[in-house]
Formats: C-alpha cells, structure tokens, sequence
C-alpha cells in the first residue's frame, strides 16, 4: 500500500495544472501556427503565465504557511492561487495579442481565466479537483484540434483521478464533476470563441 501511495504522490506532483497549460499551449502552438517565431511566443507565455509564476506563487504562499500541504486540502487556502490564476490568464493572453497573435492560443487563454473564475466561484461553496480539470481541459483541446493523443490523455485522466483517490484529497464526485467541469466549459467556450 505504501508503494501504491508512493506512485499516487509521484503522478500527483507530476501532472499538475500548470503541467497541462504548457501541454495544451504547445499542442495549440504546433497544429495552428506556422511561424516558427510565434510558435516559441505561445510556449514561452504557457512557461512564464502558466507554469513559472503560479507555481512560485504556489511555493511562495507554502513556505509562509498559507497553504498547509502540496494538495491545498482546505479550499479557502485555494482562493488566492486561484485570483492569481485568472490576473495570469489575462496577461498571457494580452502576451499572446501583443507580440503572437494566434486565435487559438488567445482565446485558450481567455477561456482558462474564465473556467478558473468559474472554478472560483465554486470553491467558495464545494471543492472540485483542479487536477482533473487541468487535463479535462487538456482534453478538450487534444479533442478539438483532432489530435491522436486523445485516447492516451484519458487514461492519464483516469491515473491521475485514481491518484487524488488514494491520497484522499478527493472524493469521486470532486473528481468527476472537475472532469466534466474543465472538458465542457473549455470545449463550449472554445468553439464559441473559434466559431467551429
């Protein structure tokens, strides 16, 4: 059992939000842009908006015990990560306007700084699992740029929802509501903005 919570830990700490942020902007980056230049644009405002800054933040907020453990159990820990998140979004997305512009990376940003806000709202009254939206949205993304990868992201979905199971940081419900949660909203927001 103890191995078993081990891997769950490993995969917990491996796939984080900010894991599928770059996943998803570098997808975006390589199926709809042609530029070489505007490619590197798009990755690099995932690295710095997406990945970098919330995590710093993330640790930054941990080591002043603002947040008690890597999960953020209690939800009310989660509430400035998660303002954090929505400020970053709308500066990758103005990163993206100013010096890439890409339709997809734009507006995959705008619909990430809404899903969190939406994702905001909720955990003020119930705890959703942030992983599983995290690649729920990944897989809307695999899902509407007609990607192959799609049947391997699900079965990483289903280990990382089994891993937020065996640490007890979630019950199934939070898991499966946070999947349908981050793949409906990304999925709906982003044909609405792609108009596809």
């Amino acid at each position: 059992m103890l191995t078993l919570r081990k891997a769950a830990r490993i995969i917990s700490d491996l796939f984080i939000p900010p894991t599928f942020n770059l996943l998803g902007f570098t997808l975006i980056a390589y199926k709809t842009e042609e530029l070489a230049s505007n490619r590197i644009t798009i990755i690099l405002s995932s690295v710095i908006f997406g990945v970098i800054l919330p995590i710093l933040l993330f640790s930054i907020m941990r080591k002043k015990k603002l947040i008690y453990d890597n999960d953020a159990v209690i939800k009310e820990q989660r509430h400035i990560p998660y303002y954090a998140a929505i400020v970053l979004s709308l500066l990758g997305m103005t990163s993206i306007y100013l010096f890439a512009y890409n339709s997809y990376a734009f507006y995959y940003w705008l619909t990430f700084g809404i899903t969190t806000l939406g994702l905001t709202i909720i955990n003020y009254f119930w705890k959703i699992s942030a992983h599983a939206i995290g690649v729920a949205a990944f897989l809307a993304i695999i899902y509407l740029l007609e990607s192959t990868f799609f049947s391997y992201f699900l079965i990483l979905l289903i280990l990382i929802g089994i891993s937020r199971l065996i640490l007890k940081v979630h019950t199934p419900m939070q898991i499966l509501m946070g999947t349908i949660y981050g793949f409906f909203v990304t999925l709906f927001l982003m044909k609405i903005f792609i108009g596809s």
